[in-house]
């Protein structure tokens, strides 16, 4: 279960918010608009990742998320679980990719990485 440990709201006639997300693990920061998330919700829907590259097969065996040079930018290995939807799993995080950045020879259940410039809670 995804739990959000922080919500920074700074535009509330709009509902933008950064959210700060943890799985028990990992922490993320993410964006969202519009934000229906206060502090210690729980969010069960899929995260979405903007401007997803660098998308190929992982040659680790673990699940791993790691923060690079901006907000909200992320390093991610998962697993791909559903090929069409593209979605990765990486220990409770659900993410979204575009699937047409999957190459033809990943397959479901490979551990794939990839890069994205930001996440988006919906």
């Amino acid at each position: 279960m995804i739990k959000v440990i922080n919500a920074i709201c700074y535009n509330q006639e709009q509902n933008e918010c950064d959210l700060v997300l943890t799985d028990g693990y990992y922490n993320i920061l993410c964006y969202s608009y519009p934000c229906v998330y206060k502090k210690n919700d729980n969010i069960n829907s899929n995260l979405y990742c903007c401007d997803s590259n660098h998308v190929y097969k992982s040659y680790e065996d673990k699940c791993k998320i790691e923060s690079i040079n901006k907000p909200y930018s992320y390093k991610i290995i998962g697993k791909l679980i559903d090929k069409t939807m593209a979605l990765v799993k990486c220990n409770e995080f659900y993410f979204e990719i575009d699937n047409i950045l999957i190459p033809n020879d990943i397959q479901l259940n490979d551990i794939i990485e990839f890069t994205c410039s930001k996440i988006i809670a919906i």
